[in-house]
């Protein structure tokens, strides 16, 4: 019997996974039927029913085997807004463990608007099955991380091992998976002041070479700190679809023909200026539809820059 218990209570922290991932398929039926009714309706009832129906319960659901189920007790200091509307509001918070979420969703819950949640979150969640789905639809904004590279004068001479503020530069530094490319001095006094910082997951896409420190004749104390960064990517542009004219095209020697041949030999004989004007608007647009009509035609973004 003792051992029963034991096994069971070895067991609990397996009950809340199984229970939020094993009704994930549930609330995702429960969205198909939302999204299905109300595909003739005003789309403000769509996200009214699947906040009120689906994400709310859900985040409440997570809420009870986080904060219910675990006994882990949230303090909430300050003023709490008593009101029935949801209130539009844009919280940046610093991510530092796993769980942090939980508190937002707490915050939220208290306000009554757990339903109107949207986080930020990493592009790779968007491929989980099924929750990825969801979440996509719910609104859920998935950035990319970009590559990083950060350059400057710290004002810490990173040469100096002995120092302390230097070992807890350092450890920032590898607390936020960084590296420092800058070897010799880059200040008349001898010190690493002037620093290139990168990403190590960047390793194989972001390379920094041909670095360069010059004593330069200046009234600056600090050397001329040069290098090359060479990027490595792979993407598929989206075409786009411009209208205009492919003025490369055109035939020129039969362009200059039916110019010289054209009305705008007797624009001398016009005493009116807008007479003038307007003629030549008109042969010259004229022989441009003629020779190089308008036309639609795909280009890549980068092409088009």
């Amino acid at each position: 019997m003792l051992a029963s218990l034991i096994t069971v209570r070895s067991l609990a922290p397996s009950l809340p996974a199984i229970v939020l991932i094993g009704s994930g398929p549930s609330y995702l039926w429960l969205w198909f039927c939302i999204r299905f009714v109300t595909l003739p309706c005003p789309k403000k009832w769509y996200h009214k029913l699947e906040q009120l129906l689906c994400w709310g319960p859900y985040q409440r659901l997570c809420m009870f085997f986080m904060e219910g189920m675990s006994g882990v007790k949230f303090k909430v200091y300050g003023d709490v807004p008593k009101t029935k509307n949801p209130l539009n509001s844009l919280l940046v918070a610093n991510h530092q463990c796993v769980s942090d979420w939980i508190i937002i969703d707490s915050f939220a819950m208290r306000l009554g608007n757990a339903g109107y949640i949207h986080f930020f979150a990493k592009n790779a969640l968007k491929y989980v099955p099924l929750f990825g789905l969801y979440w996509h639809q719910h609104g859920l904004i998935f950035v990319k991380r970009g590559k990083l590279v950060l350059v400057g004068d710290f004002n810490i001479n990173i040469g100096c091992g002995s120092d302390p503020d230097v070992r807890r530069f350092q450890q920032l530094l590898q607390q936020y998976d960084l590296t420092q490319h800058i070897r010799s001095a880059t200040h008349i006094s001898g010190g690493i002041l002037d620093l290139v910082l990168t990403r190590n997951c960047d390793e194989n896409t972001l390379k920094i070479e041909n670095i360069e420190i010059t004593q330069t004749a200046t009234t600056s104390d600090h050397f001329l700190l040069s290098f090359s960064c060479r990027f490595s990517h792979q993407y598929k542009s989206q075409q786009i679809i411009k209208t205009g004219r492919k003025v490369n095209d055109i035939d020129l020697e039969s362009f200059k023909r039916d110019i010289l041949n054209s009305e705008l030999n007797d624009i001398c004989n016009l005493n009116n200026c807008n007479d003038a004007t307007n003629l030549y608007n008109k042969v010259l647009g004229n022989l441009l539809d003629k020779h190089d009509p308008i036309q639609e035609f795909k280009v890549n973004p980068d092409q088009d820059k």
